[in-house]
């Protein structure tokens, strides 16, 4: 996705994570990420992996019913998804 490659990590201050905002972009250039508040008032994250160098479809997802906040659940996420793909050999940045 060219439009997000402007994009630079940011960290929140003195916390050494990415942003919200910016961990959900730099998650949107692997699929589709959905971010959604439970009818229990816990987070969820998860996203539709699309891998093209090997061809490979899968879904990624926090941990359901346990994050208090959306920064949470994104980085729980983001953890699993990077994992992932480098679990079937595509190394990420």
């Amino acid at each position: 996705m060219k439009a997000l490659d402007f994009l630079k990590r940011t960290e929140a201050v003195g916390t050494g994570e990415l942003v919200l905002e910016h961990r959900l972009i730099e998650m949107a250039r692997y699929g589709k990420v959905f971010l959604l508040l439970n009818d229990n008032g816990k987070w969820n994250c998860s996203i539709n992996v699309h891998v093209n160098a090997v061809g490979a479809k899968f879904e990624v997802s926090s941990e359901h019913g346990k994050h208090e906040s959306p920064s949470a659940a994104a980085a729980d996420c983001h953890t699993r998804m990077l994992n992932a793909i480098n679990n079937i050999g595509v190394k990420t940045k």
